[in-house]
């Protein structure tokens, strides 16, 4: 289980990264997974907090909890905490979704950076 959990403004939170919550956000936003990190660049204020949002909401699915929060709630944590969105909590999360994406793909034969010697 790829997770990560954080304290954020004074809350503990586990948030899930697996493909359940890869699922749920794009259930909750009805957009491809392809499309979440453009989105995220252009406007991370609103898709960084989403994130972190639609991952806590999926881990309390996971522990067969209802969620004790909202993602209002959630936001407000956020903008609370030292730097708000730029704070080490959501830079924690967004590292660790980078790698939860990334950890263990397959790396096809032939697909070298190297160039090919003559």
């Amino acid at each position: 289980m790829k997770e990560i959990k954080l304290s954020i403004d004074g809350k503990d939170y586990n948030f899930s990264l697996g493909l359940g919550f890869f699922g749920e956000v794009t259930e909750y936003t009805g957009i491809g997974i392809e499309d979440i990190y453009p989105e995220v660049e252009k406007n991370p204020m609103k898709w960084i907090p989403l994130l972190m949002y639609c991952s806590a909401k999926y881990s309390c699915y996971l522990d067969n909890i209802e969620p004790d929060f909202t993602l209002r709630e959630l936001v407000a944590a956020i903008h609370n905490e030292e730097d708000g969105i730029n704070s080490v909590k959501t830079t924690s999360f967004m590292v660790a979704l980078n790698k939860s994406m990334t950890k263990d793909v397959p790396v096809e034969k032939g697909d070298s950076q190297e160039p090919k010697k003559k």
